[in-house]
């Protein structure tokens, strides 16, 4: 079966952060999707708690110095990625209940050379 890896980029802590990280752990997966948080070793040193606490097969792959771009970051990642899809989630995104089952589905099905999907702007009120 095809294998998805998920990537969330994490370079700060505020509420946008705690935001996404919750959304990843509350959001429906499978066995063929595996989540990674990529975070600086300050930051995951004061999220290990939250992480961990709710750690339901998720990898944590941490780095000392700040990346010199998001590209950088970005390249390191998919050099690390085994799987046939990956997929990068920012530190600011917030993922829907069925997302990533969806996207999964959707790649099994139609087997792209890539997938890129619509998003939703949402305000600093949750408003859409």
């Amino acid at each position: 079966m095809l294998k998805l890896s998920i990537y969330c980029m994490i370079s700060r802590k505020d509420k946008f952060c705690l935001e996404t990280i919750n959304s990843i752990i509350n959001a429906d997966k499978n066995k063929y999707i595996t989540i990674y948080f990529s975070i600086k070793e300050s930051i995951y040193l004061s999220l290990k708690n939250k992480l961990n606490e709710e750690n339901n097969g998720f990898n944590i792959l941490t780095y000392k110095k700040k990346y010199k771009s998001v590209f950088d970051h970005i390249k390191v990642l998919i050099n690390h990625c085994n799987s046939e899809y990956l997929m990068i989630i920012h530190d600011d995104d917030i993922i829907g209940k069925k997302f990533f089952l969806n996207v999964h589905k959707t790649l099994v099905k139609l087997n792209p050379e890539a997938l890129s999907t619509r998003v939703t702007f949402i305000d600093s009120n949750s408003n859409e």
